[in-house]
């Protein structure tokens, strides 16, 4: 049974009524319909992609953000039923001024967690019709930053990615099972 819940919280604070986000690895929820005590622990490096600017860039400030994958374990009670975590996931920091429509017209990001690396990767068309990628293989071995992007989809999916990186080597995502898009 699909449950929305949202909650605004006080300003410079991630604490609510019946929401607790803990930057540093917890979030627990604690409402009439979801409850939930979920931990998440980082996985290898941190991709920056404060550099290149694919979030926008308003005047000489360049919008921060990171992603890193993270191991996710836990408990979520939604409408009675208990599901157990135990899985793998990407989280991402932002910090800045945004205002997605003035910065760009059209985007599209995908991230994939793998037993030795996650990927992901943002490709954003600015409101003056640049287009900027960014993204990286994170693993033990460090950040390796993704160059270029070449991708075919159609509205509702991403069918394939070739990727190219800062090493030269190239990598080609296809047959996606699974999406998110916002509604």
């Amino acid at each position: 049974m699909p449950v929305d819940f949202q909650e605004e919280l006080d300003r410079n604070t991630f604490t609510g009524e019946h929401i607790d986000f803990d930057p540093c690895g917890r979030v627990t929820v604690n409402a009439a319909e979801l409850s939930a005590d979920v931990c998440y622990t980082p996985r290898f490096c941190v991709g920056n992609y404060s550099e290149l600017g694919v979030f926008g860039i308003i005047g000489e400030s360049t919008m921060e953000h990171f992603q890193q994958g993270v191991n996710v374990t836990g408990t979520m009670t939604i409408g009675g039923e208990t599901i157990t975590l135990n899985c793998r996931g990407i989280r991402d920091r932002t910090w800045g001024y945004r205002d997605e429509p003035k910065l760009w017209i059209d985007g599209v990001g995908f991230c994939a967690t793998f037993e030795d690396f996650d990927f992901t990767a943002v490709r954003n068309v600015t409101s003056d019709g640049q287009a900027i990628t960014d993204g990286f293989i994170l693993s033990d071995d460090g950040a390796l930053r993704l160059t270029q992007m070449r991708f075919t989809y159609d509205p509702i999916l991403l069918r394939r990615a070739v990727l190219r990186f800062e090493d030269g080597s190239e990598r080609t995502i296809s047959r996606l099972s699974r999406q998110y898009t916002p509604v």
